[in-house]
């Protein structure tokens, strides 16, 4: 995914930051140039350990915060869709992407015109050309 879209100069979002694959995405930002790195979790325990990797803890509760942090940002990687999904959708600016990757709440992102660039990541669709050396 960072290949796909680099972060290089760009402040960016990560849902569900408290999983693994975000925890992971979190760790190689820096590396690959991010600015900063806002890592949106659901539980408090989360916070301290997201720290210690350089990345900005967030509530998921903390809605005002998100939109306002959204409207900053240019890339989101977003693990979680639904009502989260949707909202940093709309809170982007036009020309930045939502790179949509997992569904954990169950619900879609409903799309809406206008606003910031969705995309869609799927570990299959990746690795479907690439060699089992490259792998």
């Amino acid at each position: 995914m960072l290949r796909r879209w680099p972060v290089r100069d760009r402040q960016i979002i990560l849902t569900a930051a408290g999983s693994d694959c975000a925890r992971l995405l979190g760790q190689w930002a820096p590396a690959g140039g991010a600015r900063r790195v806002i890592g949106i979790h659901r539980a408090p325990e989360h916070a301290p350990r997201l720290r210690r990797l350089g990345l900005q803890p967030l509530t998921m509760d903390r809605q005002d915060e998100i939109l306002r942090l959204a409207a900053q940002s240019s890339l989101v990687f977003d693990a979680v869709g639904g009502r989260l999904g949707s909202a940093l959708l709309a809170g982007l600016p036009p020309a930045a992407t939502l790179v949509s990757y997992g569904l954990l709440s169950g619900q879609p992102v409903p799309l809406t015109p206008g606003g910031a660039v969705p995309q869609r990541f799927h570990l299959r669709d990746a690795l479907a050309g690439m060699s089992a050396t490259d792998w």
